[in-house]
């Protein structure tokens, strides 16, 4: 991807990039890219199992002036234990919003695991 830091032109996001996902998101990327759409967000899960050509691919994306944010650690909801949450996965989320029904303590420790991952 085409090195970039110029004047933003909109706030993009690229959300649940996975090694699932990747290869998807790149295509995007370049869409964005040929219609000046910058500067771009990739929300990783980083908490997947990650193959090392992959994590290899991200590092090119950061080098070449994308953002990658933590994005969860797994993406998906170990445990419903209140209504809204339950709400919000049957109506929204799929179960993908794992920090719905954590504590304190687990959401900061979803953030730590992101942090050091990265």
């Amino acid at each position: 991807m085409e090195k970039y830091r110029r004047e933003a032109s909109a706030l993009v996001s690229i959300h649940d990039v996975m090694p699932q996902t990747l290869p998807k998101a790149i295509k995007i990327l370049g869409f964005l890219e040929k219609n000046n759409v910058f500067p771009v967000t990739m929300l990783v899960v980083p908490g997947m199992s990650w193959p090392k050509a992959d994590i290899r691919i991200l590092r090119s994306l950061q080098d070449s002036g994308y953002e990658l944010a933590g994005h969860g650690w797994k993406h998906r909801a170990e445990m419903i234990n209140c209504k809204r949450h339950l709400i919000h996965a049957k109506l929204i989320s799929r179960s993908e919003a794992e920090h719905l029904s954590l504590s304190p303590e687990k959401i900061a420790s979803i953030i730590k695991n992101c942090y050091h991952w990265f």
